[in-house]
């Protein structure tokens, strides 16, 4: 739209430099409308480019991030008792890992709100 509305714009400039006298008013603003388009046109360029490349990084690091997940089904909810703690007392017992502390976890959340209609406790990421 912005080069659609660019062109028209010169296009308007060119028509009225050609049946104007050829003032140098009309002519000098031409050839700043021109290098203001260019230099518009390139900044704009310059922004796409490191969009897509900022675009990419951020996938690239959520791509990351995912790989080192964990998920766990079945731990009971507890009103009171933090995530973290929870999760670390059932590795410990269930999954014979006692060297696991809450330090050894640097996120944990479970993937949903409890509500008294779900039977099944919510998956708990890591």
């Amino acid at each position: 739209m912005f080069e659609d509305k660019m062109a028209e714009f010169q296009a308007e400039l060119n028509q009225t430099a050609s049946t104007a006298r050829k003032s140098p008013t009309i002519a000098a603003l031409n050839t700043d409308f021109i290098n203001c388009k260019v230099f518009v046109c390139n900044g704009l360029s310059v922004l796409r480019s490191e969009i897509d490349a900022l675009r990419n990084n951020v996938d690239r690091i959520e791509t990351q991030l995912r790989s080192k997940i964990l998920l766990l089904h079945g731990v009971i909810e507890q009103p009171g008792v933090i995530t973290c703690s929870r999760v670390v007392s059932v590795l410990a017992t269930k999954c014979k890992v006692p060297s696991l502390t809450t330090n050894s976890i640097t996120a944990s959340y479970r993937m949903g709100k409890a509500s008294k209609a779900s039977t099944k406790p919510w998956p708990i990421v890591l």
